[in-house]
């Protein structure tokens, strides 16, 4: 019996001995060295004409070389090194105010830090500062003769940003915007409604109700530009796509249980939209229903809806009036920066257009739409 309770003992402590000795060794290993800091760079925030705020995290290597220098690098041109622009900023989760950048500008930024090992750099971040706001904001357009119960298509602002369109001409319409820090729309509410009295009243309107009873889409943004036209229960109606200058080249719209129903692909020339190829798929099977090229002419005179574009990132909207310039196929794109005065189906005509200006904004158009069979001459009031 003694032998048996000795061996026990024996086996108990040896046990434990291992025990001891597995820990001690755990405790022996050395974690590896890294010398190559975590950099993330983040979207910008409150883009202004010129200025931005940069933010980002770097995390320390846990060798011991230590970080000599760290901030952030900024350019013109992809993949800004510490040659370029650099804004020096200490700490782990950073962020600074950058002032003195161009308006218009397409900018490259990301987080760098520099030890004894190298020049380290995080993610790329692209991001495009605003364009001066325009002192003319357009507020109607309205045929030249209207009948009593035309009352044409408004445009309402307050604190320098779009809040209301309403579109009496297309069946009543009425949209009503939000927006995001940025100052880009973040919602677009979408109902009709109907007034006595000749302009709509934001004053007195009843937005709570709007609001309850609207189709709402909401806009997504990707390094500050518009990615995805997404409606509320989820479906995503638009997806857009840039081309190496920032230009929007393609524009895909989709329906639901369904999938892609057309896609349009910008080509551009010195700065304009000189093609615009719209392709539309058969809902049924996906093949290809239609396939259409479109080409431009421009007078050189700034677009009412340009300002609306460039400040606020609204680039689709029907007006039913002459400033829709493809009413054929419902291409509603605001994305021209003048004024166009004619364009060509596969070579055809069929819309063409005449204004008269002031201060360099069109006040009056008079066109001829081909395909409509329609012609008139609207106002424009800013």
């Amino acid at each position: 019996m003694k032998k048996i309770v000795l061996s026990f003992i024996c086996i108990i402590s040896l046990f434990f001995s291992c025990s001891e000795n597995s820990e001690m060794d755990t405790k022996n290993e050395e974690i590896p060295c890294v010398s190559i800091p975590n950099l993330t760079t983040s979207d910008v925030q409150d883009i202004t004409e010129n200025s931005v705020v940069f933010s980002g995290v770097i995390e320390p290597e846990n060798c011991t070389t230590k970080i000599t220098s760290q901030g952030f690098v900024y350019s013109e041109n992809k993949l800004p090194k510490i040659t370029d622009f650099v804004v020096e900023i200490n700490g782990t989760t950073i962020s600074k105010k950058i002032t003195g950048l161009k308006q218009d500008q397409v900018y490259y930024y990301r987080t760098f830090a520099t030890n004894s090992s190298g020049t380290y750099y995080g993610n790329e971040i692209t991001f495009k500062t605003n364009k001066e706001n325009s002192k003319l904001l357009i507020k109607k357009i309205q045929n030249e003769n209207p009948a009593s119960y035309e009352k044409g298509s408004q445009f309402f602002y307050e604190d320098d940003k779009l809040t209301f369109i309403y579109l009496n001409d297309c069946s009543g319409l009425l949209y009503y915007f939000e927006y995001n820090s940025n100052g880009k729309i973040s919602k677009r509410f979408e109902g009709s409604a109907s007034f006595n009295g000749d302009t709509f009243d934001p004053n007195t309107f009843d937005l709570s109700n709007f609001k309850e009873n609207s189709s709402i889409l909401n806009f997504i943004y990707e390094n500050s530009r518009l990615v995805k036209i997404q409606r509320n229960n989820g479906f995503v109606e638009y997806i857009i796509s840039y081309d190496d200058d920032n230009n929007i080249n393609v524009i895909e719209w989709l329906l639901p249980n369904i999938g892609l129903w057309e896609k349009i692909v910008l080509t551009y020339s010195n700065g304009k939209i000189s093609n615009l190829n719209d392709i539309q798929f058969n809902t049924g099977g996906g093949s290809i229903l239609a396939n259409y090229n479109y080409s431009f002419e421009y007078d050189d005179k700034i677009n009412p809806f340009k300002p609306l574009k460039d400040n606020y990132s609204m680039l689709f909207i029907t007006t039913c009036t002459g400033l829709d310039y493809i009413t054929e196929e419902g291409i509603n794109i605001k994305l021209f920066d003048n004024n166009v005065t004619k364009v060509f189906k596969e070579g055809e005509l069929i819309y063409s257009a005449t204004y008269q200006y002031n201060n360099d904004y069109p006040t009056r158009i008079s066109y001829v739409d081909s395909y409509a069979n329609n012609s008139g001459v609207h106002l424009i009031t800013y």
